[in-house]
């Protein structure tokens, strides 16, 4: 062979050598398109399923994690392997990319259903922060009672929380109010049923400090004193020396303060009030002090404060009678008559809630819009359940359903 063939082979095995590495490049180019588009099309699909359906198990999350780290692995090994073998995987890999794409098309429409139940699966719900301590425990025992079950409680003011579930964050909703007209209209556009049953009924405790012997008060006298009519203790007692009267309550926007402005004063409120929380949107972290926690500190410690607080922050756990408070403070009796008197005064016990003797009384409602036999529903039944009733009645709180009790009598001997 003379130098000029020896050339021209040279020349022709270069070219295919050439050839052959840009088809690698663009194969590999290709795959790494591929990927990309089918892990957006996954994720895209994956969220909106997860947005419409809150109950889906995290199972099925950890699993589209594990199927990203494969074709995440697939793509540093392709370097690795040789040319026939990627022809095979590529193929092998259209495949499962044709299957997947049938079965997230048949994922995305009218055939999708949830896979959470009334006892299992992942929902969250939101609820009043002043009825922190009853939904946690409630949270607590539900979970105990179906291992497969997760509720993600979320707590915060009243406007707040309603935001929440008007903007269909949450299904589930723990308030001192029913939903307005206006609300319910909003949802029912939405194609959902509402579903709203009475939870409980919860009082407005008046708390002071374990100094101060002034614990009789009416009504209006109350509403002198949230009014800024009357700010000093004297006005009320010309034998106290306590000065001013500090009147604090848990965050602006709470339903205490709104039970107070509407059904006490008449829409009215002094500025002698001080909140201990002045951001009244972020969520409440349960681990850390928390607004009403913070008000029985500041009563505790200040001689002449006046805390405004649910019944269910200051009833002692451990009085199974529910006929006492915790002992750091002194809680008032109120009385609706001109003049309060021991006979006619009333501390927010349960037993007085239920018989309407307690003045500053009012009803807890629980929400759903998701009435449709999962998760949410489950809890909303265990809530209004009697399992979950003896928890409001525990926390110092009247239950909305009345509670049996099976007695057995034994005929004399």
């Amino acid at each position: 062979m003379n130098i000029k063939s020896h050339l021209l082979f040279f020349s022709n095995n270069r070219r295919y050598e050439r050839r052959k590495q840009d088809s690698r490049k663009k194969n590999i180019w290709i795959f790494y398109v591929s990927i990309l588009f089918w892990n957006r099309l996954c994720i895209v699909v994956y969220s909106s399923i997860r947005k419409y359906y809150s109950g889906w198990s995290t199972s099925y999350h950890r699993r589209s994690f594990t199927y990203c780290i494969w074709f995440v692995q697939s793509l540093q090994s392709l370097e690795r392997i040789n040319l026939t073998v990627k022809k095979r995987f590529m193929k092998r890999l259209s495949f499962i990319l044709f299957i997947l794409s049938l079965v997230l098309y048949s994922c995305s429409g009218p055939k999708v259903t949830r896979t959470d139940t009334p006892t299992s699966g992942l929902a969250a719900i939101v609820a009043d922060e002043c009825f922190a301590p009853i939904v946690q425990e409630q949270v607590d025992v539900f979970e105990a009672l179906n291992r497969d079950a997760t509720i993600i409680p979320i707590y915060t003011g009243e406007n707040q929380a309603f935001d929440l579930f008007m903007k269909d964050s949450v299904r589930v909703i723990i308030a001192a109010r029913e939903l307005t007209p206006n609300e319910g209209l909003i949802i029912k556009e939405r194609n959902r049923v509402v579903r709203s049953q009475k939870y409980g009924t919860d009082a407005i405790a008046l708390i002071v400090n374990k100094a101060n012997t002034d614990t009789l008060i009416t009504v209006a006298d109350i509403k002198r004193i949230m009014t800024g009519e009357v700010r000093t203790w004297k006005e009320l007692n010309p034998k106290s020396s306590l000065g001013e009267i500090a009147v604090t309550f848990d965050s602006p926007n709470s339903s205490t303060v709104r039970y107070l402005r509407d059904s006490i004063c008449g829409g009215e409120l002094g500025n002698n009030l001080k909140a201990r929380a002045s951001d009244s949107t972020r969520t409440i972290d349960l681990s850390e002090r928390t607004p009403n926690q913070q008000v029985i500190d500041y009563v505790a410690s200040t001689p002449n404060a006046l805390g405004i607080i649910g019944v269910n922050w200051i009833s002692n756990p451990s009085d199974t009678t529910n006929l006492s408070f915790i002992n750091k403070i002194n809680v008032m009796a109120v009385s609706r008559a001109e003049e309060a008197t021991d006979r006619n005064s009333y501390q927010p016990f349960a037993a007085y809630i239920g018989l309407e003797k307690y003045p500053l009384s009012r009803s807890l409602y629980i929400i759903i819009s998701d009435v449709r036999g999962g998760l949410p529903s489950g809890f909303v039944n265990f809530a209004a359940g009697e399992r979950g009733q003896r928890i409001v009645y525990k926390a110092g709180l009247y239950p909305a359903y009345g509670l049996t009790r099976v007695v057995s009598v034994r005929p004399s001997l």
